[in-house]
């Protein structure tokens, strides 16, 4: 589900030893553009539908992803860490929703923490 692929002496500790399958995703050759998406959940599975939102009003539906909730779960720890890479720096996401739900995080967990091989850097 990552994309980055730490060598052992950089993987954290406390991250389960069966993610580690040593399989490198390439990136696509392609990539599409998406300003919104909807979301869905069954017991066996997370729907995510992207799409553009228009100028005048009209979304259009652009690409879809089912995973397992286990791959989903993978997927929001791995935007929110590379969230506050992309914060370190390019500067905070202008979100108002974002920045009152990362002060509950860090509030609450005390800091949204990088991993070893994502370095912070200045601005």
């Amino acid at each position: 589900m990552t994309t980055d692929n730490p060598t052992p002496q950089e993987r954290d500790p406390s991250e389960p030893k069966h993610r580690d399958v040593g399989v490198e995703i390439p990136f696509p050759t392609s990539y599409i553009y998406s300003n919104c998406a909807s979301l869905s959940i069954s017991l066996l599975d997370f729907r995510i539908g992207f799409a553009e939102a228009m100028p005048n009003g009209q979304v259009e539906a652009r690409v879809g992803v089912v995973m397992p909730p286990e791959h989903a779960a993978i997927l929001a720890m791995n935007l929110v860490r590379h969230l506050a890479v992309y914060e370190q720096q390019f500067g905070e996401v202008r979100d108002p929703t974002w920045q009152a739900k990362k002060a509950a995080l860090v509030k609450t967990k005390g800091a949204i923490e990088t991993t070893p091989n994502d370095p912070p850097k200045g601005r």
